[in-house]
């Protein structure tokens, strides 16, 4: 080792020194005042959970008359359903009467598609079976 690689050498060690005791220094007053934070911060959650608990011991006998409640008016509002119901039964009239829909058909119009379904599957057979005519067919189009 030369000289320099030395100095470069002492160097490193009086940074790495000054970074451990700047580290230990400026770190324990780090330290401290994040454990003051937290401390604060445990006693507002503490405060807080207190609070909570002691009305939700309060609301829980409450919860379970407004419950009670909510039943009841739920049953109630379905009763009065009920009756809307069957009264708009009894207050419809005969059913209203459709109009007829044609369905019937005449002969010459069902000999035609027939026709028509008859041609389009012996064309989709031919194609089918034979590739040639499926190419000369696509061609076409």
């Amino acid at each position: 080792m030369n000289g320099i690689e030395m100095f470069a050498l002492a160097g490193y060690a009086m940074v790495a020194v000054a970074g451990f005791v700047l580290g230990t220094i400026f770190g324990q007053r780090l330290a401290s005042d994040v454990q003051s934070i937290l401390r604060a911060l445990e006693s507002r959650v503490a405060s807080v959970e207190g609070s909570v608990s002691a009305t939700t011991a309060a609301a829980s006998t409450s919860a379970v008359v407004t419950s009670a409640d909510a039943i009841e008016h739920h049953a109630a509002a379905t009763t009065q359903l009920a009756a809307a119901v069957a009264q708009h039964v009894a207050s419809t009239t005969a059913p209203v009467a459709l109009a007829p829909v044609a369905t019937a058909m005449n002969a010459a119009t069902l000999a035609a598609l027939q026709a028509e379904l008859t041609a389009r599957r012996a064309s989709y057979h031919a194609k089918q079976t034979n590739p040639a005519a499926q190419t000369a067919a696509s061609a076409k189009s």
